[in-house]
């Protein structure tokens, strides 16, 4: 073969040392520098392995035109699942599962949550960095720099959600008054598992009503999306409300982040917390708190402010052994127009009609649930169709606040003794944090389920003897069975006067365990952790704001 036909071969063979072929990206490095800007503010948790191979896909030399347009148009819808994958957002099932519910919110509600994902400050970000990296592009080999800075963070597990653990050199120190010994992340599955095992176990019993004790019932308000977290972000924290009740439990944890699961933890209260998997099989009679009240001789009743159509709510309360029917709310007003376009009525006059009806009420003794989604993401006052429902949460949760107190007021003024317990199911995530934007419940974050509980006795002829009880010790259901059962079993009714410190003898303490689906998050030795499947490693949740 001559030099010619040699030279002609060496021209057409690709060089990999040709300007075609060294690691530019072009305009992905914008994409590439945006997510690790998001992953060093936290926004994002980066997969550093995942990206890198993506880096591989889009620079690997490909001499065929057809080829590289191709590969073009294929890396567009890719790297959109990789930034998901990437992002703190619910996995892509659990999107498709709640699509449902998606399509019955309104149509300003949509936008509203679109907003809240693109701010302000997000595209004027965008816009920065785009100019910075249009002048730096110029003089500097990004490509080169960004693949260099994910290798790296992928050989010391930076930002890395789920592809690797977190290490026992990342955990707090301090104790959270749950006592044992300081582990390691490794241990937590089995901590959970431990803790399932355990509360498997444990069980709260209701004696029944002493013959020829005084006659008392017992209301559960149940409040939907209040977090001591939106409290304090309202200012609403010292609303005097807070100041009147008996027992405050600040360390209460409801375990679920969703009306409908929230609504079964506390309808089987008296049993020890379930995994989220189990909340929709069925269980022993005893574990029923409204089966077990009526055991002990209180009439079950049953009211909400709405319909209780949307997630099938009411079917799932129905199927808790309540045995009844919710009581009709007749000639009230709408007080809000929900996220559903249905009605919800004002607390105070759903409550008030209920005092009404139950001086009609033969029964010595009874118990309702109350619900409420006065305070539910979506809403909007009925007189006010303009405020984005974030803007209206503090108008709306100090109305709820001063109906709860008027209700009270009203609950003394007919002479009937009572226990009124106030338990909101979950928080409505009004600041939000790093890890999921405001309103979004997909991650079972302490600011969401840590809520405020309180109890009141409240009775004509019966005064409280000692100061209001603060319950500090990490607490769930179980601790409120206690105190219901405490309540039958020594009921203050039977005397002129009450301690405080009487009603929470015995509480039972439960470990923070919180639970979405298959996201669950735990508390140890002082540091939040979370993980958002059963496959995927701990990692620390230190979001702000906790």
């Amino acid at each position: 073969m001559n030099d010619t036909a040699d030279s002609a071969i060496l021209k057409s063979t690709p060089n990999p040392f040709d300007s075609r072929y060294r690691l530019s990206l072009g305009w992905w490095n914008f994409y590439f520098l945006i997510k690790l800007l998001l992953a060093w503010r936290g926004v994002i948790g980066l997969h550093p392995w995942t990206n890198l191979a993506f880096i591989l896909l889009l620079a690997a030399p490909i001499p065929s035109r057809t080829a590289r347009i191709l590969r073009s148009v294929v890396s567009i819808p890719l790297g959109v699942i990789l930034l998901y994958y990437d992002s703190w957002l619910p996995p892509v099932k659990r999107v498709i599962a709640q699509a449902s519910s998606l399509s019955q919110f309104r149509f300003a509600y949509l936008l509203e949550l679109v907003e809240r994902f693109v701010h302000v400050e997000m595209i004027a970000m965008l816009v920065v960095i785009w100019i910075l990296y249009a002048l730096i592009s110029r003089y500097l080999k990004l490509g080169v720099i960004l693949t260099a800075a994910l290798f790296s963070l992928a050989v010391l597990h930076k930002f890395d959600r789920g592809e690797s653990p977190a290490t026992p050199e990342n955990m707090a120190q301090q104790s959270d008054g749950q006592g044992g010994a300081h582990s390691g992340v490794s241990d937590l599955n089995y901590q959970v598992n431990s803790f399932f095992s355990n509360e498997s176990t444990r069980q709260v019993s209701f004696d029944p009503v002493a013959t020829g004790s005084q006659p008392f019932d017992i209301v559960f308000i149940h409040i939907c999306s209040l977090s001591w977290s939106d409290l304090k972000a309202m200012g609403l924290d010292t609303h005097p409300l807070w100041q009147t009740l008996d027992v405050l439990y600040t360390r209460f944890n409801t375990a679920s982040t969703y009306s409908g699961p929230a609504a079964i933890r506390l309808l089987r209260a008296p049993c020890g917390q379930l995994p989220h998997t189990g909340l929709y099989s069925a269980t022993t009679d005893q574990c029923y708190l409204m089966g077990s009240l009526q055991q002990a001789g209180f009439s079950p009743n049953l009211l909400l402010n709405h319909d209780g159509h949307f997630e099938n709510f009411l079917k799932t309360i129905e199927t808790q052994k309540l045995g009844i029917t919710p009581m009709k709310l007749e000639g009230l007003r709408p007080y809000e127009t929900a996220f559903d376009d249905s009605f919800v009525y004002d607390d105070k006059d759903a409550l008030t009609q209920w005092i009404q009806k139950r001086s009609n009420d033969p029964a010595k003794h009874v118990a309702l649930y109350y619900n409420t989604i006065s305070l539910h993401d979506g809403n909007h006052l009925v007189n006010d169709n303009t405020r984005a429902s974030m803007k209206s949460y503090g108008t709306r949760l100090h109305q709820l606040l001063d109906d709860i107190s008027q209700f009270m007021v009203a609950v003394k003024n007919s002479g009937r003794n009572t226990v009124v317990v106030v338990i909101p199911e979950h928080g409505a995530a009004i600041q939000g944090d790093k890890y999921q934007v405001a309103g979004l419940r997909e991650i079972p974050t302490p600011s969401i389920t840590l809520v405020p509980v309180g109890i009141k006795i409240i009775g004509p002829k019966i005064n409280r003897a000692d100061n209001q009880r603060i319950v500090s010790t990490p607490s769930s259901y179980l601790a409120l069975s206690q105190l219901v059962a405490n309540l039958i079993k020594s009921s203050p009714f039977d005397n002129s006067s009450y301690r405080a410190d009487d009603l929470v003898r015995d509480l039972p303490v439960t470990k923070y365990v919180a639970q979405n689906a298959d996201v669950t998050m735990v508390r140890d030795n002082g540091q939040y952790y979370l993980r958002q499947d059963p496959e995927s490693g701990w990692v620390p949740y230190d979001a702000e704001n906790n």
